[in-house]
């Protein structure tokens, strides 16, 4: 059973994804932490990371439920009120339950198809005095887990496994590394969990390995840094982790440093290295590269150095560089089509088209200004990329062979729309909008669903005020709607 959801926060754009379900968090920058999609991580823009705010560790007694219906949708269930700013919700399709975490050290299990809280649980104290929470699903095994980083520098980061069926807590590990952790990942083919953290003290990255089964720290893997490098936490977003899921191996990027390490899905071992600017040494704590997409069919890294405008192919299993293509610098993203075999590089309001196979240059396509497009997302079924158009309020369609665009489709009501979702199964293509911005507040925002081959608008969804995150199951076309007054509803999107 696949599943699409979407979270989005106050500030735009950033995305992930995750083994079958699609998870598209839209936070300050473009998508980060996958492989798949291109970015340009930040420290407050990781996978699975989240609104910071407080849950109701009392539901029952606290928080109101309310029979609210939302004009023009067809609400299937009461709307739930629990305490505002969820963070970090995670959905497990198997079970079909949604997580959401909280500063008061409490987590929140809630019911996919009723919005109903099935289970508030009590995280331990070394958890819930965590300054920030990320959490990622190992579906095979039904285990979340939480990464806490500690808000007190004496208490160690730590990394909880909970049951996802019953929402029990099953263990919590203390990182050996000690240093600020910055991201998890799952690696469904092995079974393993890695979490990536830069030493407080010297200019190393630590790479701590768990069993998904058990919860258990199995090894930690330390990498030098080259000269100049940072050890404090502010570089912690300088580097990412990403997980190509075919082949079980793990891409880890220093993007200050322009070096790649590829790392052995199992244990850990590092299996090639390549340094894309020999003889740099790191100077500032700017990013050089944005985060590696990966080309399924060819097993392709493509690897975009956004001052040069390089964009490089590299040999995902030997790191052996095949081709380089130069475009204009300040690349804005970039995305695989595996449909037609091609990567599409977006910036300076164009289009380039690469082959997947050779990296070699295809052609390029004028489709708009610098600063009006948003990140890409792709249906890989009818090989469409869907894009978003801040000046216009509305959702280019390109196609996906000649990077020509079909058509331009206003949405959400005159509403800027956020990062789209793809439902290949229903041929559809849902985007979120969060509303007119006043005194710092998102208005009532929309889901507009689009035909996922012609872009043609089907109908616009009203949600309510300050959408912050959306599940859709694609079986029933029904959608679970958190919003950031804590609002939970479930109601009808299908076309």
């Amino acid at each position: 059973m696949r599943r699409i959801h979407v979270r989005t926060t106050r500030a735009l754009l950033a995305g992930a994804t995750l083994a079958t379900a699609t998870l598209l968090h839209l936070g300050a920058i473009v998508p980060a932490g996958t492989l798949g999609a291109i970015s340009q991580p930040a420290p407050t823009a990781r996978p699975m990371a989240g609104l910071i705010g407080h849950l109701c560790p009392r539901h029952r007694r606290s928080c109101a439920t309310v029979t609210r219906r939302v004009r023009g949708t067809r609400v299937t269930h009461p709307v739930i009120t629990v305490r505002p700013d969820l963070y970090g919700v995670v959905v497990d399709p198997q079970a079909g339950h949604a997580f959401s975490g909280g500063d008061e050290g409490h987590l929140l299990m809630v019911s996919t198809a009723t919005g109903a809280v099935l289970r508030t649980v009590t995280l331990p104290s070394a958890v819930s005095q965590s300054a920030s929470g990320t959490m990622v699903l190992a579906e095979r095994e039904d285990h979340l887990f939480l990464l806490a980083r500690a808000a007190r520098g004496a208490l160690p980061d730590t990394v909880s496994m909970f049951d996802a069926r019953g929402g029990l807590l099953l263990r919590t590990a203390s990182l050996p590394a000690g240093g600020p952790a910055s991201q998890i990942a799952v690696v469904a083919r092995t079974a393993r969990v890695f979490v990536l953290g830069l030493s407080p003290v010297s200019p190393v990255l630590h790479v701590s390995v768990l069993d998904a089964a058990s919860g258990r720290v199995v090894r930690t893997i330390v990498l030098p840094r080259l000269p100049g490098a940072v050890a404090a936490s502010s570089g912690a977003g300088l580097a990412t982790l990403e997980v190509d899921q075919r082949t079980g191996q793990v891409i880890l990027t220093e993007l200050d440093s322009a070096t790649l390490h590829a790392l052995d899905g199992t244990t850990g071992r590092v299996l090639w290295t390549r340094s894309l600017r020999p003889g740099l040494r790191v100077s500032a704590q700017r990013p050089l590269l944005r985060s590696p997409v990966v080309d399924a069919p060819s097993g392709h890294l493509f690897v975009a150095d956004f001052p040069s405008g390089d964009i490089r192919t590299l040999d995902a299993r030997t790191g052996h560089l095949i081709r380089t293509v130069r475009v204009t610098p300040g690349g804005v993203d970039m995305v695989a089509i595996q449909r037609t075999g091609h990567v599409a590089v977006f910036y300076g309001g164009r289009v380039s088209m690469l082959d997947a196979a050779s990296g070699r240059l295809l052609r390029t396509n004028i489709i708009g200004r610098v600063y009006d497009y948003g990140p890409a997302v792709v249906d890989q079924a009818s090989g469409r990329i869907f894009l978003s158009n801040s000046r216009t309020r509305s959702m280019v369609v390109l196609d996906g062979a000649s990077g020509r665009m079909v058509r331009s489709v206003g949405v959400g009501q005159g509403q800027s729309p956020l990062l789209p979702l793809v439902d290949e199964r229903a041929d559809r293509v849902l985007v979120p909008t969060l509303g007119p911005i006043r005194a710092g507040m998102a208005g009532n925002g929309s889901i507009s669903v689009l035909n996922g081959r012609s872009g043609l608008l089907l109908r616009t969804i009203p949600t309510g005020q300050g959408l912050s995150f959306v599940h859709v199951d694609e079986q029933t076309g029904h959608a679970l709607i958190m919003s950031e007054d804590g609002h939970i509803q479930v109601i009808d999107v299908s076309p």
